[in-house]
């Protein structure tokens, strides 16, 4: 099983295809996260070589974005295509927030479609904050309102709560946030980045890292500052969990 963005969506993981339109698709197949395509160096196939009767890794790609972004997400059960996605329940742009929509409308609800047993042991991934430290950076300074390190923290600890009641004997693997803002430096002045948009750094994906000048040097600052109080938060939560040693979590 696995929870969070496009990291985990698998969202233009073979970069630029030969058909163009075959470059916005979501490879969940290829997924670190949560995909189990034949051959494919993951975590559910790493597992499923000592557990062949492994379920529930995503097989194939989607089309296009499964898109959750924030307040911009579908509501309910909808905006998963469930054979392909099979119980990796990432979706791409989401923030922190969007995970506990992850958990309550989509994951839950397949786990009990499939009949697995709650004495059976299951493997749940969670990557997320990427997203939130690209849009909302200036959180590093003001501390307060969504994307916040305590917003973050509390997002995170409903989204384990609700697979602790809601998906019991679940091993969870929580990574942490990495720096996001190498991404400029590292595709900076690479042709190959520039190839869908004609001018490089295009400051929309992610806006506080690709702008120039001292005001991107500011963003991406606060960027590594809002990381490093994210991790510091993910730290505090295991630590917790581990001294709590819950049964079922």
């Amino acid at each position: 099983m696995a929870l969070g963005d496009s990291i985990t969506a698998g969202a233009f993981s073979r970069g630029i295809q030969s058909n163009f339109l075959k470059s916005f698709s979501e490879w969940r197949g290829d997924s670190y996260a949560g995909g189990m395509d034949p051959g494919a160096i993951t975590i559910p196939n790493l597992i499923k070589n000592y557990k062949p009767s492994l379920t529930g890794g995503s097989l194939g790609s989607n089309a296009g974005v499964e898109l959750c972004f924030g307040p911009l997400c579908p509501i309910g059960p909808f905006g998963w295509n469930s054979a392909v996605d099979q119980l990796n329940a990432a979706q791409s742009g989401a923030l922190a927030s969007n995970l506990l929509h992850e958990v309550r409308d989509y994951l839950i609800p397949q786990v009990k479609k499939r009949n697995i047993p709650s004495s059976a042991y299951k493997y749940l991934n969670i990557q997320i904050g990427s997203n939130d430290i690209c849009s909302m950076c200036f959180q590093s300074v003001i501390q307060a309102g969504p994307a916040s390190p305590d917003d973050f923290e509390n997002s995170i600890r409903e989204t384990l709560e609700a697979v602790r009641k809601g998906i019991p004997n679940t091993v969870v693997n929580i990574l942490g946030v990495f720096k996001v803002s190498d991404v400029y430096t590292m595709t900076l002045n690479q042709p190959y980045c520039s190839q869908i948009l004609p001018v490089p750094h295009v400051n929309i994906e992610c806006p506080c890292m690709l702008l120039g000048g001292a005001i991107g040097n500011a963003t991406r600052a606060a960027m590594d500052s809002l990381q490093s109080q994210y991790n510091e938060r993910l730290v505090k939560i295991v630590k917790e969990y581990q001294q709590k040693r819950y049964a079922d979590l």
